[in-house]
């Protein structure tokens, strides 16, 4: 059974356009493992926060697991740490409303 992933990224100073490119480059990378479906993932942006929000659609909690192991995943994700701290999508303002809405990013 497929799982859906809402991902919060929220740019370190200075890196909002180095994220925004490794948040474009990783879902080819999962692609590429066959980790993901091929459902495209949501991008979008908080106008309050700057964090950028991914929604994605893995394909099993076993491929989770394995992305866990997986060097391109693992690399990707360093990249990740250089450029964001991980942040929960309830800490963003949007989300205290009952229609959250967020800048589209394609």
């Amino acid at each position: 059974m497929t799982e859906i992933v809402i991902a919060a990224y929220r740019p370190l100073p200075g890196q909002d356009a180095e994220l925004l490119q490794i948040v474009r480059d990783h879902y080819a990378i999962f692609r590429a493992e066959d980790l993901v479906t091929d459902q495209m993932p949501f991008v979008m942006r908080s106008r309050t926060t700057g964090t950028i929000l991914e929604v994605f659609e893995w394909r099993s909690a076993d491929c989770v697991e394995a992305a866990h192991t997986n060097e391109r995943i693992i690399s990707i994700w360093r990249r990740f740490a250089q450029a964001a701290e991980y942040v929960s999508v309830a800490s963003l303002p949007e989300c205290s409303e009952p229609f959250a809405h967020f800048e589209a990013l394609r």
